[in-house]
């Protein structure tokens, strides 16, 4: 018998505020000043690397981390409070893309959108990752042998996950720049146990 063991959970939700809200920070973050990344094609990040800790995103950034919070409860975690570490808005042209990636040095990541855009894909962990790394052939699809799996992103919408889980943006088959807001969370106060060595 086949039992699914230690999968990998993301969280989906929506985030409750309103339009005009939705519409100003939009409009903000299109303004912003973006730096070209190596990560991809077309492809670039906000030169502020805290762009969350800016007035405009007072409420936002409360609701994310609320919603940090119900994905962290859910999963039975422990811990006093949560914080951002880094926060930024990307930038995505038409025709381009990001390589896959993982988080460093974080908690758990995420991404809000403001509107619709091309998917967020995540990488199967276990594909590929046996022993010896083999190169293995499957005869049918499901979700243990997909090897990527997106996700579409809908107005006002978040998506969270570990931050060691490799993702990557779809490529935008639009004519308008994608815009996202990514941020990295990791615990505040105390967190995890002592060192412990046993001789």
């Amino acid at each position: 018998m086949i039992q699914n063991i230690f999968p990998v959970q993301i969280f989906t939700d929506q985030i409750d505020i309103t339009d005009k809200k939705n519409y100003n920070i939009l409009s903000y973050i299109q303004k912003a000043e973006y730096l070209k990344t190596l990560a991809g094609s077309n492809s670039s990040c906000t030169k502020n690397q805290n762009i969350l800790n800016e007035k405009i995103f007072n409420e936002l950034r409360f609701l994310i981390l609320q919603k940090a919070k119900k994905y962290l409860n859910s999963l039975g975690h422990k811990y006093e409070d949560l914080q951002f570490c880094n926060s930024w808005a990307t930038k995505t042209e038409p025709q381009g893309y990001s390589q896959f990636h993982e988080h460093k040095n974080s908690y758990i990541s995420g991404t809000y959108y403001m509107k619709k855009s091309s998917c967020i894909a995540f990488k199967n962990p276990l594909i590929n990752k046996w022993f010896f790394d083999p190169e293995i052939n499957f005869d049918e699809n499901n979700i243990f042998t997909y090897e990527n799996l997106n996700f579409e992103p809908k107005e006002k919408s978040i998506v969270l996950f570990p931050s060691f889980l490799k993702h990557m943006v779809s490529t935008n088959e639009t004519k308008n720049n994608r815009h996202s807001i990514a941020f990295n969370i990791i615990p505040k106060g105390d967190f995890g146990k002592i060192t412990k060595i046993n001789l």
